[in-house]
């Protein structure tokens, strides 16, 4: 990223270049090279040639885009105006506007906005990001032998976390059907690294929103985690579900509140939770033990786990006879048939919750 200024006329003027490069070229395994990939390297170019920031909703301003420029095919250059930012520091007021903001931004997309019809934008992104990120760590994840060395090593054993390290392994070897439910939610258009270092604050007091870079279609509620995560890494904690639920309110979706609760526990389980293996299994062995920060992980385990997270996923209703359909812990069995009950008022809204159709299908047709 780079910062070009001149003067032209007698008055200063100022661009950004944003330089993006061909992964293989620069061995980051963490950038993709193919569009399916969470963190496609061409994406944020391929937003702007495709002119992607006309026309998205008003809750955020947006960056302009002054050109692409291809000098090789491993190499494409981004420029951007320079956005200015005020420099204030975060604070729980401008956190909950940056929640009520991006719940009116994706509520758009549920009522009335249509979705952009890109190739880059299809990425399932929490299924790319954990596998991206867990690429190393499969065998502690699917090997029993192996994941009870790993949780022995003194190291993890000091970090007191032996009595969640189950529920934990747990719910990231059960992932699959929870990104299935994730499937069948709501969709909408999501940033995906909404966070403030990517909110500049200046001028009329909404935001603009830059890099683009991991912006995928998506379950409403995924993208709260960011904004939540890390901001609270730093002492500021602030409850965002309430401001973006409003933010989904204004923008006149009347889904329900549940959609949203299970979306956010998912994408937080998932993320927090590989992110803690992560850092566990390449913490070094230190004589003073492990970093405060890390000590702490008990904490964030007891949020990520199974029993916090599978409460929440919307369940089959129940049928005119006032019985409950057959279904496993992660929604209908395959035998049952299950339809979609949309919210009101929503073109992109796969569903709100799920509703158990089959037995009362049948029951129709024996009437007939």
């Amino acid at each position: 990223m780079h910062r070009v200024t001149g003067t032209a006329q007698g008055r200063m003027w100022s661009m950004v270049l944003k330089v993006v490069q061909d992964p293989a070229t620069i061995g980051l395994d963490f950038i993709g090279s193919y569009p399916g990939h969470y963190n496609y390297w061409q994406r944020e170019p391929l937003l702007h040639a495709a002119g992607f920031f006309q026309g998205l909703p008003d809750a955020f301003s947006y960056p302009r885009g002054l050109g692409v420029v291809r000098p090789t095919t491993q190499q494409t250059w981004l420029w951007l105006e320079d956005v200015p930012d005020d420099g204030s520091p975060w604070d729980h007021g401008r956190l909950a506007d940056a929640a009520y903001r991006a719940g009116r931004f994706h509520g758009s997309y549920l009522v009335d906005a249509v979705l952009p019809d890109l190739p880059c934008l299809t990425t399932p992104f929490l299924r790319s990001w954990v596998s991206t990120t867990t690429s190393g760590l499969l065998p502690y994840l699917t090997d029993p032998a192996d994941t009870d060395v790993y949780w022995a090593r003194p190291e993890v054993a000091a970090l007191r976390v032996a009595s969640a390290d189950h529920r934990l392994r747990e719910l990231l070897a059960r992932l699959e059907p929870h990104f299935r439910l994730l499937d069948r939610m709501p969709r909408t258009l999501n940033h995906r690294d909404l966070w403030p270092t990517n909110l500049l604050y200046a001028g009329d007091g909404r935001p603009t929103l830059i890099d683009w870079g991991l912006a995928s279609i998506g379950p409403v509620g995924e993208e709260l985690v960011q904004l939540q995560w890390h901001p609270a890494e730093h002492g500021l904690r602030t409850p965002l579900a309430m401001p973006y639920l409003e933010g989904l309110r204004d923008s006149g979706w009347a889904g329900e509140k549940q959609t949203v609760s299970y979306s956010l526990a998912v994408s937080f389980a998932a993320r927090v939770g590989t992110l803690l293996l992560v850092l566990l299994h390449y913490m070094p062995v230190k004589s003073k033990g492990p970093s405060r920060d890390l000590a702490q992980a008990d904490g964030l385990i007891s949020c990520t786990t199974a029993d916090r997270v599978e409460p929440l996923a919307p369940r089959p209703q129940r049928d005119r006879r006032g019985r409950s359909p057959r279904h496993g812990p992660h929604g209908a069995s395959d035998r049952q048939r299950t339809c979609l009950k949309t919210p009101r008022g929503g073109r992109n809204s796969s569903s709100a919750t799920l509703t158990g159709c089959s037995s009362r299908r049948r029951w129709a047709s024996r009437r007939r």
